[in-house]
């Protein structure tokens, strides 16, 4: 029996091989590609036609479309925490992610890598974000001690374990920090490598932590300028104006999900498809 488990882990081992040399060559990559290319151009457009251009007002965008099933095959959107997640598009870690935006289930990381394709294609810096999300209300001191510790020994640490994803934006020199998981954004501007609620309601504070989801170093976050009083009021109050203005215009973003479902259904067969190749050769952990 254990020789027989060895011939089978070899052979299991020489498809792996196989299937990763061949990579690039499976045809549902290309689709994946392409068809993401023709998303991106048609999103642009539409951006233009509500006359959408900042980092801010474009991040709102995506998070009104992605909640409101605008972005999704079967026109609406849950939170569904998952691990369904291809790998190694071309080492394109985001877009093995993002795409999962449109089956219309999906978590943090997977919102945080679709806004951040969006922004990239329209030339703005962002980085998606990793952190501790804060719900024992942690002080600020010990935050300090926990993101110190994770960006010296680069890995999760027990109780600091990174487990949740948001994004960073510098918008025309405003730094700050967005949460578009849930359909209520939230907005944070950075102090000390610590992000704080615009909300003085909301005392949520979380350590931003220089690596990405990805084990990526994106920049030292303890840098970040804390906005103003008088900026955040600007941000909020641009995130106010955009949302009135979507409401306003839903039914050209009805029409937007019309003409582009289908190649939503495109983009999750190509998907599942890799996704379903790689499972069986065990390449991802279930």
């Amino acid at each position: 029996m254990f020789i027989d488990d060895k011939i089978q882990e070899r052979k299991l081992k020489r498809a792996q091989k196989e299937y990763q040399d061949e990579y690039y060559k499976n045809t549902k990559q290309p689709v994946l590609f392409e068809n993401f290319a023709i998303f991106l151009d048609n999103f642009t457009s539409f951006a233009n036609t509500l006359d959408v251009k900042s980092g801010i007002s474009l991040i709102t965008l995506t998070s009104y479309m992605i909640h409101n099933g605008i972005v999704s095959e079967k026109g609406s959107y849950t939170y569904k925490y998952t691990d369904d997640d291809i790998w190694n598009l071309e080492n394109e870690e985001d877009f093995n992610t993002a795409l999962r935006i449109f089956s219309g289930e999906a978590c943090c990381r997977h919102t945080a890598s679709f806004a951040k394709l969006i922004l990239d294609s329209f030339n703005i810096q962002n980085y998606t974000v990793c952190t501790y999300n804060n719900e024992d209300n942690l002080d600020e001191n010990l935050l300090q001690i926990l993101r110190f510790l994770n960006e010296t020994r680069h890995k999760s640490l027990g109780y600091n374990r990174q487990n949740h994803v948001f994004n960073y934006i510098n918008d025309g020199g405003l730094e700050f920090f967005i949460d578009i998981t849930y359909s209520t954004m939230l907005l944070f501007y950075g102090d000390k490598g610590l992000a704080h609620n615009f909300n003085p309601r909301l005392s949520s504070v979380l350590p931003l932590y220089n690596y990405d989801f990805y084990g990526i170093k994106n920049i030292d976050f303890s840098k970040v300028k804390p906005l103003t009083k008088e900026q955040r009021l600007e941000l909020d109050a641009k995130v106010n104006h955009d949302l009135d203005k979507f409401k306003i215009n839903h039914s050209l973003f009805l029409e937007f999900y019309l003409q582009n479902k289908e190649l939503y259904h495109n983009i999750n067969e190509a998907y599942n498809g890799l996704y379903e190749e790689q499972k069986k050769l065990k390449m991802i952990r279930e």
